[in-house]
């Protein structure tokens, strides 16, 4: 497990860094973290309701999301050998895009697990959203409430690129091996 862990760090995140955290995606979850820990909602809703509702809405998502990656992934893992190999074999002779395909989905796959485990640590530590948003809360809780809401974002943003490949590879499986030109 753990090799398998490494590897896929070594092999898969280590190369494409650049395209992961040079981005606008990660810019936006930098700007997330530093706005909400800054400008923290204070005492606006009941606490009794809110930390939980926040909890269990990012935990639903992120479980929908994390399951719509792995469908995704298996489905490009069941693509027919032919458009395989013209997605592995680009047109400009440097890129994979059969193996960014499947990145984008265990990417997003792992981010949402990540989100996942956030959110119920989160969801089993916060008594109230008294404690999550502020209103006397330690920079500590602030700050962990922000970079919750900050990941929350980035996966958000993520899903949607995600969402934004699949039509992609729909268009590209439509123009070249339903209707090749």
């Amino acid at each position: 497990m753990i090799e398998t862990v490494r590897n896929f760090f070594q092999n898969e995140i280590k190369s494409r860094w650049k395209k992961i955290f040079v981005t606008v995606e990660f810019g936006l979850f930098v700007v997330s973290a530093f706005a909400s820990y800054h400008f923290a909602v204070v005492g606006v809703f009941d606490p009794e309701i809110v930390a939980h509702t926040f909890l269990g809405a990012i935990l639903t998502y992120a479980s929908i999301a994390f399951g719509f990656s792995i469908t995704g992934a298996s489905v490009s893992l069941a693509l027919p050998p032919r458009f395989v190999k013209m997605l592995s074999e680009n047109d400009d002779g440097c890129t994979d895009l059969f193996s960014a395909l499947i990145f984008v989905f265990a990417w997003a796959g792992l981010l949402h697990v990540i989100l996942v485990m956030v959110s119920l640590v989160g969801f089993f530590c916060y008594k109230d959203s008294t404690m999550l948003f502020g209103d006397g809360s330690s920079k500590l809780v602030i700050g962990a409430a922000s970079l919750l809401l900050a990941l929350t974002v980035y996966c958000v943003v993520q899903f949607l690129i995600t969402i934004i490949t699949i039509c992609e590879v729909g268009r590209m499986y439509r123009d070249k091996v339903i209707n090749p030109k």
